[in-house]
């Protein structure tokens, strides 16, 4: 008798572990389906968002140089980066020459591979990013090359490379000899002092020609030296651009008040030089002369649609030599879209 019962004990107990051992099975089944499918849910998510991001800065660049953004570059520019997005719509607002924003919402499937077994449904997951575009107030990453506002009108006008001499003596502007800059004292372009330390080293300006300067620079006075550096010749091939391989990067300006005019916006001489940074220019350089003062010039070309890179809030009204700023200004909150 204790031995029948022994064995039924036993079969009991079999049955129980078997009963545990496929509940555990479905568990660990429902936990596997869920990591996949959130996993998937979370891909798709991100996939979206960089989506409508790369959308939205592609129509704010179109917008900053005269296009039409919302014609065709937001889809475009989304499907490039998520094909699965089904619908984007592109809204832009208060565009103007100066400044604006255009908001893009893009929407994409989201296929799970278990969840339906348990009764969900597949869904869709959205992304709304609004990006803005103003004339450059401040900005990083400039070269430290200041270039007189009259040469940068110039530019403006230009249909393709000039040549900016640096002695006002020689030739002020190839072809442009009536292109002055009126009282500066050394010539058409200087060397900015960007951090403004004291003295101006070739390290730290070799360091700005290549990879420009990563602090932000906004208008107003700013140290310098109007003198001709030599020992720089190494850097600028670095950033001369070729057919195929631009390389554009951003100048700041300097020019004098209307006040003033006669004033050009510099003061001083060689190394005690001061400049009036009153914008900002997006420029390719084709080719140069470093050597001797009278023979120098950067060979220059106005880029409309190199955009510079936006620094902190400017305080002062940059005057618009073409160069804008873009920026994701709000992602996925509608109350924080009149920052933009």
């Amino acid at each position: 008798m204790r031995v029948t019962h022994a064995r039924n004990l036993a079969r009991d107990e079999r049955g129980a572990s078997a009963v545990i051992v496929g509940i555990c099975i479905v568990m660990l089944f429902a936990f596997a389906t869920y990591a996949i499918d959130a996993g998937a849910l979370w891909e798709d998510r991100r996939n979206v968002i960089n989506a409508s991001d790369a959308a939205a800065l592609a129509a704010a660049q179109e917008y900053a140089t005269g296009g039409n953004g919302c014609a065709g570059v937001d889809d475009t520019y989304a499907g490039a980066n998520d094909i699965e997005v089904e619908e984007v719509v592109c809204e832009p607002s208060n565009i103007t020459s100066l400044g604006g924003f255009v908001t893009v919402t893009a929407t994409a499937p989201v296929d799970y591979t278990f969840a339906g077994i348990i009764g969900v449904l597949d869904r869709t997951v959205s992304s709304t990013t609004s990006a803005s575009y103003e004339v450059a107030q401040s900005v990083i990453g400039l070269r430290p090359f200041g270039l007189c506002e009259n040469i940068a009108l110039q530019l403006q006008f230009a249909e393709g490379p000039l040549r900016v001499y640096f002695d006002p003596e020689t030739q002020l502007l190839e072809g442009n000899p009536s292109l002055v800059c009126p009282d500066n004292p050394d010539g058409n372009w200087g060397l900015i002092d960007l951090d403004d330390s004291v003295p101006l080293g070739t390290p730290d300006l070799k360091e700005w020609i290549t990879g420009g300067y990563d602090g932000s620079v906004e208008p107003g006075l700013i140290g310098g030296d109007t003198g001709f550096r030599s020992a720089l010749s190494s850097a600028i091939p670095e950033i001369v651009s070729t057919t195929g391989n631009e390389k554009p990067f951003c100048l700041p300006i300097f020019g004098g008040s209307d006040e003033d005019e006669d004033d050009d916006g510099t003061d001083g001489h060689g190394a005690n030089a001061t400049f009036n940074v009153i914008g900002f220019a997006a420029v390719t350089l084709w080719s140069f002369e470093w050597q001797g003062s009278q023979d120098a010039y950067l060979e220059l070309q106005l880029e409309d649609g190199a955009l510079c890179a936006a620094g902190e809030a400017g305080d002062f009204p940059a005057v618009d030599f073409g160069a804008r700023t873009v920026r994701i200004c709000d992602v996925d909150f509608a109350d924080r879209r009149s920052e933009c």
